[in-house]
């Protein structure tokens, strides 16, 4: 059983511009749960309105994020208003904050949306590298195949 450890207090923020409509927030609600141990994430939505991801292993907190439901000029739903990564270098070494939004919304759409997305990955990587990138961060079982893409 994994024990959870909040995020610390070292940490970042981060600008995520995100509207979720409710079916989609519902599955959010339901949270990932490792399976075994390649699955690399841990997703709980935690106090009705934080969706906290933690690495499977170690059950530290890599990401949070609070969803509020409100109107948006492209309509209603839920947003972000506020959201933070990790940045105690005990925990998790990356520093590039838009690479961490970019990661939290793939986690998201990957994980618990079932979206075929492409994983991020920073643009200072070779290939090789990537593929290395890859099997860290989300394990082996994402079909067999790379799906690296670079970062703007």
């Amino acid at each position: 059983m994994t024990t959870f450890h909040p995020l610390p207090k070292q940490r970042a923020q981060m600008e995520i511009d995100a509207l979720v409509d409710a079916e989609a927030f519902g599955r959010i609600q339901l949270g990932f749960a490792p399976a075994d141990m390649q699955d690399k994430w841990h997703m709980r939505m935690e106090e009705g309105q934080w969706l906290r991801c933690y690495r499977s292993w170690t059950g530290h907190c890599i990401y949070e994020a609070r969803f509020e439901w409100g109107e948006t000029a492209e309509g209603e739903g839920y947003t972000i208003p506020e959201a933070w990564v990790n940045r105690d270098p005990a925990q998790y070494r990356n520093e590039d904050t838009a690479y961490d939004a970019r990661m939290f919304i793939y986690l998201v759409r990957r994980l618990l949306l079932g979206h075929n997305v492409t994983l991020p990955a920073p643009n200072a990587l070779s290939h090789r590298h990537k593929l290395v990138h890859e099997k860290h961060v989300m394990g082996e079982k994402d079909n067999g195949r790379p799906s690296v893409i670079l970062l703007d």
